[in-house]
């Protein structure tokens, strides 16, 4: 889970990152990632850097951006 000083945004281990509103946590948009093969599943340990998201895919050594 990480925040963009608006919206907790997180990420439930498919292959969509949810912001939600931190004073109702309503469901506000979904972000689906994706890279040339279709959407990555097992997004974790997401981190907002200079307007970009990177996250670990679980179980794996790969880092997302």
């Amino acid at each position: 889970m990480t925040t963009d000083g608006t919206y907790l945004i997180m990420s439930d281990g498919s292959s969509n990152i949810s912001y939600l509103d931190p004073k109702t946590f309503r469901l506000v948009k979904v972000l689906g990632v994706t890279d040339n093969n279709g959407p990555v599943s097992n997004i974790n340990e997401l981190e907002l850097i200079k307007g970009y998201f990177y996250a670990n895919q679980w179980q794996t050594s790969y880092i997302l951006k």
